[in-house]
């Protein structure tokens, strides 16, 4: 707040002279306050956010088939028409975020870089490297390409590889915050004691169900990339570290 008040620009001047309360919430956890705050910008929609009053990312990836029956994707910009017409997959702030994520799942699956939009030609560039099985040259065919090419819708329409439970500090020293992610998208979160004795379902029954945006994953993603973490794998139960 004082920070907001002693911003000599245009834009903390602004503030100052339209500020006519304070209110605030407790969160202890600087993961749940970032995201406490995103979801109330998206709620109230004010006039100086214009950053994260948006839900919807500047590029996508969408999935189509071509003419031959092979499911292919490809990169472009987010705009309402693309969303009313084409099969949107997910979203992306920047044209590189959303590069670098359909090639890590090209490379992971071994699609075809040509039915990927990540290199031109007759013949795929990845074909000759050993990490694509061919179905631009017939020599795979739509069947069994679609077939993982499904698992990679799977994986680009989730921000998340796997789900699980992030514990963070919480608002008093014997309490922990609990963020969520599920079906590879953030959830919501809640607050659970440390002095009780709770099962994965327990905690997981007990978050707040909140709307999922880009900008929430986003703020997880880069909240563990600096800060790390203490997670729980909801596919297993198991406790593991986020560096």
């Amino acid at each position: 707040v004082s920070q907001h008040f002693n911003d000599r620009t245009g834009k903390g001047k602004l503030i100052a002279r339209q500020v006519a309360d304070i209110t605030y919430e407790l969160t202890g956890s600087e993961l749940v306050a970032l995201l406490h705050e995103s979801e109330e910008i998206k709620r109230l929609q004010p006039n100086i956010n214009r950053a994260q009053r948006r839900s919807k990312f500047d590029y996508a990836i969408i999935s189509k088939l071509n003419k031959d029956g092979y499911r292919c994707f490809d990169i472009v910009k987010n705009t309402a028409q693309v969303r009313k017409e084409e099969d949107v997959i997910s979203e992306f702030p920047t044209l590189s975020r959303a590069k670098g994520r359909l090639n890590f799942v090209r490379k992971h699956l071994e699609l075809c870089g040509i039915f990927t939009k990540l290199n031109s030609g007759k013949v795929c560039f990845y074909y000759h490297l050993k990490q694509c099985r061919g179905a631009s040259c017939n020599e795979e065919s739509p069947e069994d390409y679609n077939e993982r090419a499904g698992d990679a819708r799977l994986l680009l329409r989730n921000v998340f590889d796997y789900d699980f439970l992030l514990f963070d500090r919480g608002r008093t020293h014997d309490e922990e915050a609990v963020v969520l992610v599920q079906e590879g998208k953030y959830r919501g979160y809640t607050y659970v004691s440390k002095t009780e004795t709770l099962g994965v379902e327990e905690i997981v029954e007990r978050v707040k169900w909140l709307e999922s945006h880009p900008d929430t994953a986003r703020i997880i993603q880069r909240y563990v990339s600096e800060k790390g973490g203490r997670m729980v794998d909801l596919a297993s139960g198991k406790r593991k570290s986020l560096v």
